[in-house]
C-alpha cells in the first residue's frame, strides 16, 4: 500500500485531566519524518523505540535538550530531536504495539498508513476517539493556520488604534500642560527637530511597553489556558509589525502637532511685535 505524507487516519483519543499538565503524544510511522527536514529539526528523527522527539514549546518550558530523558505512562524515552516549528505540547514517539493508549494525561495521536494495525489498537480502546483522513487533517492545519492570522491581525489593528488613542491621549493632556516647557525650548533656540524627536522618543517608549505588555499577555494565553481552536501568533515578526502599526499614527500626529506648535508660536511673536 502506497503511504502519504500524513498517513491514512487519524485517530484522537480524549482523556485529558489536566489541560496545564497535559501533552499530545503523537504515534507514527518511520515514514512520517518525510515532513521534517535538516532545518526544522535540532537532532535526529526517531529510530529506536525508545526514543523520542519533542516540540520546541515542550523543550522549553521544561528545560529539556537531547540525549535527556523522559517518561510516558511509565515507559522511559531519550529525546533525540527537538522540532522548531512546533509550539504546541507535541511529543512523538514510533508506533507500537505494546505501548498503553489508556492514558490520563496525554491526548494521543495515531498516524499510520496501515488500517489493520489501527483497527487492532482500536480494538482496545474502549472511551471516545474519532478518525480522520490525511486530507481532513491538512484541510484542519490550514484553517487553523487562516484563523491564527485572522486574530494576529486583529491584534495589530488593535495595536494600531491604540497607538492613535495614545498619541490623541498625550496631546491632550500631556503636550498641552508641557507647552511651558516648550515654550522655554522656543526661547532658547530649539528647532522643530528637537521638539520632534523629544516628543516621538517619549511616546515610542509609551507604545513599546504598551505592545511588550500585550505580547506578553497573549503568549501567555497560548502557553497555560485550556486550548481552543486558535493559536494566536506571537512571533518577533508580528511584534514589529504591531508596534510599526502603533508608530504610524504617532508620527503624523506628533508631526502635525509641532506644525502647529511653531505655526502658533510665529503668530505670537507677530501679535508682540504689533503691540
Amino acid at each position: 500500500m502506497q503511504s502519504t505524507l500524513f498517513g491514512i487516519f487519524q485517530i484522537k483519543f480524549y482523556q485529558i485531566t489536566n489541560i496545564c499538565l497535559s501533552a499530545n503524544v503523537y504515534i507514527v510511522s518511520k515514514n512520517y519524518s518525510k515532513i521534517y527536514t535538516k532545518d526544522t529539526i535540532h537532532g535526529s528523527w526517531i529510530q529506536k523505540d525508545n526514543e523520542c522527539v519533542i516540540a520546541k514549546f515542550v523543550a522549553e518550558l521544561y528545560h529539556l535538550k537531547i540525549n535527556d530523558k523522559i517518561y510516558i505512562n511509565s515507559k522511559e524515552f531519550v529525546i533525540k530531536g527537538i522540532l522548531n516549528i512546533e509550539d504546541h505540547k507535541d511529543i512523538f514517539i514510533l508506533f507500537q504495539d505494546d505501548f498503553d493508549i489508556h492514558m490520563n494525561d496525554y491526548t494521543i495521536y495515531l498516524f499510520s498508513d496501515d488500517p489493520d494495525t489501527l483497527a487492532r489498537k482500536l480494538g482496545e480502546f474502549s472511551g471516545e476517539y474519532s478518525i480522520q483522513t490525511s486530507k481532513e487533517i491538512v484541510d484542519q492545519a490550514y484553517n487553523r493556520l487562516k484563523r491564527g492570522w485572522s486574530y494576529t491581525i486583529f491584534i495589530c489593528l488593535l495595536s494600531m488604534s491604540y497607538g492613535f488613542f495614545a498619541v490623541n491621549n498625550i496631546i491632550r493632556f500631556y503636550i498641552n500642560k508641557r507647552m511651558r516647557k516648550i515654550a522655554i525650548m522656543l526661547a532658547y533656540g530649539a528647532t522643530k527637530r528637537d521638539i520632534f524627536a523629544q516628543l516621538f522618543i517619549e511616546l515610542l517608549t509609551v507604545n513599546f511597553i504598551s505592545i511588550s505588555l500585550i505580547s506578553i499577555i497573549v503568549k501567555l494565553i497560548n502557553n497555560y489556558a485550556v486550548k481552543l481552536n486558535i493559536y494566536i501568533l506571537t512571533d518577533y515578526k508580528v511584534f514589529l509589525v504591531s508596534l510599526l502599526l502603533a508608530i504610524l499614527p504617532s508620527f503624523l500626529i506628533i508631526n502635525s502637532t509641532v506644525n502647529k506648535i511653531f505655526k502658533n508660536s510665529i503668530v505670537s511673536i507677530f501679535k508682540e511685535k504689533s503691540l
